[in-house]
């Protein structure tokens, strides 16, 4: 015991360095992958995700939008001890240690420019270059930054920081980071001197030639709502945008109240003659609607005549007709066809009713409603004489109710109410014409029968009028009355039936006697003489043999010879192999008679069968070390990779045993 916690320790300690030595090679595999890829001083290294579990490694000129750099690398978040920074470019990571200034006339003029301990030819395009080194954010003495490589407010290429703009770019346009150079101002902006401004002042909203106006000039007499990464400013423009209308020289996206249709590029209140219509479609902005005239609606949309609107679904107590709302239908297409459409009823004007539909009056329906009943292809208030009955699942006319249903006055019911229960001639009555007569309760009512006996499939219920489809458990059938007695008059045997136990002269021909029973099958300790279970068989059949034809339902029957391959065992019929001791003439005996005893079914000496038991256990002991052999032999080839070789002789040493055997017991 006192050992125990030593072996624990031990297998822990195992556990761990097994854990820690996965864990590191891991960690080599992807270190190993990573240094496989070797980038340029101006590039950086970017994870990409190529599997559910794969990653590849590739250089870029930059990281993605959301990943920040650090040592040339692409991160999601940056390292401990280091801020998150950004200069307009890229975001970027720094710690207080670094500095990105490298002395001065380190680099030759091959590779000018100096980057985290590198001469490069240009800088990394999320730098900016100043004093031969590559910073990412302009000091304070040279915030002005210039773009080479680009035209306006660039940020790729190559960049270099200054004390003021050059001459080449002399406008300064103010970002969010930087001062930036260019030769003239944006087109969003004002310029103001040598400066670009975002905005105008409130006097003089319009920008127009980056120059402020009260209003637009006639030019350019359409102000619409610019929307830089920058600003938002009022621009003057020849013409509004095709998504956009004018509303008082605005360009609007959205109509105002006062004059809400979008007419030829313009709001207007009223739509002129070559577009009277009015379509309204949603906006890009959500919830609000843009209404515009237009010459005829679109092909999913029906025109409203009365508001002159193009519309989705006509509205109620309206029908369409040819692409219209319209309150009445036209003479020429006079009926009304009622329809439901993905659960809403839709009202069409039709010059006849189509196919498969039921008319009534101006009207062609689907299906009839409920108030009306079908007649041929129409729908009535009232069927006619010729079909005066309703048929009550589907309200059909009929000349006469159908056989499973009975009449309920001028109605086909499946069954009786409850105040008429009683069916006389199909007909539900109150009571029964004949109060004596014999009933019979069904599911549609209680039928008065005009006979004296009762149906085939009923039985008369003993002191009753009723005639019931089963007779109760604890009692008898006997000549079709249901009695309560216990046992079947003598001479007359039991027989199960779907009426319930019925006293019968004569089984079933499918059934058999056992002594006042009718039974499908005799027990297991009689057998079958004819059509009779009796204990013992006849002299004329005196062996008993199994018939297992039926394999639920073997029965024992009476032979007076038993089936070919089968032996007599103590007045049974046997298999030949279970006779487990000697064989003589069709029968098997556990000693061989003398031949002395004077035996009619012996005629001859009886052979001794112990050779045959000797050599069938030679030959059943040969058989089971061929196939052990067989089986090693196998396995060698199975480990050799030789898996045809054991099919093949593991068959050959099979069938060469067999023929041993067949031998043996010949020549014996």
């Amino acid at each position: 015991m006192s050992h125990t916690p030593h072996h624990k320790t031990n297998a822990m300690e195992l556990e761990r360095f097994v854990y820690f030595f996965i864990c590191l090679s891991i960690s080599f595999m992807v270190s190993k992958a990573e240094s496989d890829v070797k980038c340029q001083p101006t590039e950086v290294l970017v994870k990409e995700r190529v599997g559910y579990e794969e990653w590849q490694y590739e250089c870029k000129r930059v990281c993605p939008s959301h990943q920040y750099v650090y040592r040339q690398k692409c991160y999601d978040n940056c390292p401990t001890y280091t801020s998150a920074k950004e200069n307009g470019f890229i975001k970027y990571c720094v710690s207080d240690l670094e500095n990105f200034n490298c002395p001065k006339s380190i680099c030759q003029k091959e590779y000018p420019f100096c980057f985290d301990g590198n001469c490069i030819d240009t800088c990394p395009d999320y730098t900016i270059g100043y004093n031969n080194s590559c910073v990412l954010k302009c000091p304070l003495e040279a915030r002005y930054m210039m773009a080479h490589s680009c035209e306006g407010i660039c940020y790729t290429g190559r960049k270099t920081c200054f004390q003021r703009c050059p001459s080449s770019h002399p406008q300064v346009f103010r970002s969010s980071f930087l001062y930036h150079c260019l030769k003239e101002c944006p087109y969003f902006t004002v310029t103001n001197g040598s400066r670009c401004e975002l905005s105008c002042p409130s006097d003089s909203p319009f920008l127009f030639n980056n120059t402020c106006h009260p209003t637009c000039p006639s030019s350019v007499p359409f102000a619409s709502l610019n929307m830089s990464a920058f600003n938002k400013i009022f621009v003057c423009s020849e013409r509004c945008d095709v998504m956009m209308a004018s509303y008082k020289n605005v360009c609007v996206s959205i109509c105002p109240s006062r004059s809400p249709f979008g007419y030829h590029g313009k709001c207007v209140k009223k739509c002129g003659r070559d577009s009277p219509y009015v379509n309204t479609s949603p906006s890009w902005k959500s919830t609000i609607y843009y209404q515009q005239c237009v010459a005829e609606c679109p092909r999913d949309k029906f025109l409203w005549m009365k508001t002159r609107q193009c519309v989705t679904n006509c509205p109620r107590n309206t029908l369409f007709f040819n692409k219209t709302c319209v309150s009445a239908c036209p003479r020429n297409f006079p009926l009304n066809y009622t329809k439901e459409n993905q659960g809403r009823i839709e009202h069409e004007c039709v010059r006849r009713c189509p196919e498969k539909t039921y008319h009534f009056k101006d009207h062609c329906f689907d299906r009839c409603p409920t108030y009306l009943k079908y007649y041929l292809s129409n729908c009535t208030t009232e069927c006619p004489t010729l079909q005066p009955y309703i048929i009550s699942d589907n309200n059909t006319c009929a000349r006469s109710c159908p056989m499973k249903y009975v009449y309920n006055g001028n109605i086909c019911d499946k069954k009786c109410p409850k105040d008429k229960f009683y069916i006389e001639n199909k007909i539900c009555e109150k009571t029964c014409s004949d109060i004596s007569a014999l009933q019979q309760k069904t599911k549609k009512g209680i039928i008065c029968l005009n006979s004296t006996s009762c149906p085939n499939d009923t039985v008369l219920f003993e002191g009753t009028n009723h005639c019931i489809e089963k007779c109760p458990k604890t009692m008898l059938i006997v000549n079709n009355i249901c009695r309560n007695v216990t046992s079947c008059p003598s001479s007359t045997y039991t027989e199960n039936s779907t009426r319930g136990e019925i006293c019968t002269k004569k089984c079933s021909k499918t059934l058999y006697v056992d002594d006042h029973l009718c039974v499908k099958i005799c027990p297991k300790t009689k057998v079958l003489v004819g059509q009779n279970c009796s204990k013992d068989c006849p002299s004329s059949k005196p062996y008993r043999y199994l018939n297992n034809t039926d394999y639920e339902n073997a029965v024992n029957v009476c032979v007076s010879v038993c089936p070919y391959d089968y032996v007599i065992y103590q007045k049974k019929c046997i298999q030949f192999y279970e006779c487990d001791n000697y064989v003589y003439q069709g029968h098997c005996y556990d000693v061989c008679p003398p031949p002395s005893v004077p035996n009619p079914e012996i005629s001859e000496s009886c052979v001794v069968d112990s050779s045959l038991s000797l050599y069938t256990g030679l030959a059943l002991m040969c058989l089971c070390l061929l196939c052990i052999f067989g089986f090693l032999l196998g396995c060698i080839c199975c480990y050799r990779g030789e898996v045809k070789c054991f099919r093949k002789s593991s068959q050959r040493d099979s069938e060469y045993s067999c023929n041993l055997i067949e031998e043996e017991l010949q020549t014996g």
